[in-house]
């Protein structure tokens, strides 16, 4: 065991803590990589739940466990709901938004508004959902029999639903401007490894090509807002009845600064960016899961037969929450999103005070590292077989559904995300009609596929095809 460190020794904690000896200017970095999760598991078996570790140029805590993530981000939310306050995160969102955005009176206001325009235009929502269930249905129908690969077309469905919902707008997948923003959602500075560098080794931007890159990001954010503002415009210049997003903005914002209309479509952008591959990954997952396990497909096929006898009621009632019946789907999901959640570890938190979690004292702006998969994965709460897809770990005595509050893949507390229900109510959607409506299996050449999956920024299933074969023909 290495000599525990004090305060003096690592700068910002004030209560003896913990933790792996950090390397040299990249700390813990380069251990958090790859599969980050199962790190802090290993590391917590040496230090224990609640941890020290270095990440880069910032001190930081790791939380392991439901009671310590419960204690910090519910009991203590106030004291938890910071952000890393670094210059290439101002290129990226200037403050803005909500993702990315500081804690304070800024983020609140925004969260309030995006909550409240949520629950107003929810009509808006179950349309856009329903909508691209019935085009999922009529692309897998279309090519029926043939290995597919259904990301694509996922990403596209959960797009849609953003831009239904923001601005009663559709785009046929692959359009060129479904194509442009995807890509200044996600393969944009993000996905490069100098934003990670510039986020944990701010002086890094004196490096060769990195103060460029924070132009260029810079560059790209403003290109970004233009887009979403030039839709924004566009759909005020419509005569359409639907509500949405725009007509909400426009309502709260009657005479909106450019300040206000830029905050708006980083908002957008962030809901882009939280609901598009996220969602479509984690459905992706769910279905893997099912396909590699026979068993609960079956019984997740038998349940939807006895409850609706078609398709389009199944589509339409799930997606406006009459969805009575479907006990066993919600536990499909629930186990899904519990086995494999699409963001293990969360976005990283700071403190905005000093505080304190499991007795331990923490500084002002430490990272606060989450890690969602020891919950999800904790050997006693889900004893004896945490490892496996058992759906009816979530069903009580008489079959009914039961949602855990040890399965957090959105978080929880003031920054849990804010898209949850819709996200949720999309992929119970998306899966119970393709399982209603076709028999659905591994491609030959992915029946080998490895569970296990690729984790960095999120945990994705290593790439795979499907099989949709018919159930009931001339249906869609």
């Amino acid at each position: 065991m290495k000599e525990v460190l004090t305060e003096t020794d690592c700068g910002n904690m004030a209560k003896k803590m913990d933790g792996p000896t950090p390397w040299p200017v990249v700390g813990s970095l380069l251990g958090m990589i790859n599969f980050k999760e199962k790190t802090l598991i290993e590391w917590a078996e040496t230090y224990g739940t609640v941890f020290q570790l270095k990440m880069g140029s910032y001190n930081a805590v790791a939380l392991q466990g439901y009671d310590a993530i419960h204690e910090a981000f519910v009991a203590k939310a106030k004291a938890f709901s910071g952000r890393i306050d670094s210059e290439i995160l101002q290129k990226f969102r200037n403050g803005k938004g909500l993702f990315f955005a500081p804690y304070g009176e800024f983020w609140s206001n925004w969260r309030s508004f995006a909550k409240d325009s949520f629950s107003a235009v929810h009509k808006t929502i179950n349309e856009g959902i329903i909508a691209e269930a019935f085009e999922l249905m009529k692309y897998f129908t279309a090519n029926a029999d043939v290995p597919v690969d259904a990301l694509p077309h996922f990403e596209n469905a959960t797009m849609n639903v953003v831009l239904q919902t923001c601005f009663s707008l559709r785009l046929d997948e692959n359009s060129p401007k479904q194509r442009e923003i995807y890509n200044l959602t996600y393969d944009g500075a993000i996905s490069s490894p100098k934003f990670s560098l510039l986020l944990f080794l701010p002086w890094m931007k004196w490096m060769p090509g990195f103060c460029g890159f924070l132009r260029e990001t810079e560059d790209e954010r403003k290109k970004c807002v233009k887009v979403i503002l030039d839709l924004a415009d566009q759909r005020l210049n419509e005569q359409k009845s639907s509500q949405d997003l725009v007509t909400c903005f426009y309502q709260s914002y009657q005479s909106p600064s450019e300040f206000d209309r830029e905050s708006f479509a980083l908002l957008v952008q962030d809901y882009l960016f939280a609901g598009t591959a996220t969602t479509a990954n984690q459905l992706l997952w769910i279905l893997l899961l099912l396909l590699k396990n026979a068993k609960c497909l079956k019984k997740l096929q038998e349940e939807l037969d006895q409850t609706f006898t078609d398709v389009g009621s199944l589509i339409r009632d799930s997606a406006e929450g009459k969805d009575q019946g479907l006990n066993y789907a919600k536990a499909v999901m629930e186990e899904g999103t519990r086995l494999r959640p699409i963001a293990p570890t969360s976005n990283m938190h700071t403190t905005t005070e000093d505080t304190s979690v499991a007795g331990f004292e923490i500084k002002k702006g430490t990272v606060i590292i989450p890690n969602l998969w020891s919950v999800h994965h904790d050997k006693i709460k889900w004893a004896p077989d945490p490892e496996t897809f058992r759906p009816e770990r979530h069903l009580d005595d008489y079959g009914n559904f039961q949602k855990s509050d040890h399965v957090m893949p959105f978080s929880v507390g003031w920054r849990s995300c804010v898209g949850q229900r819709i996200a949720e109510s999309e992929n119970l959607v998306y899966l119970v009609a393709l399982v209603k409506s076709f028999d659905i299996s591994l491609a030959e050449e992915s029946n080998d596929i490895d569970i296990t999956g690729d984790s960095t920024t999120l945990l994705q299933p290593n790439p795979f095809k499907v099989v949709f074969k018919e159930r009931f023909p001339n249906q869609v």
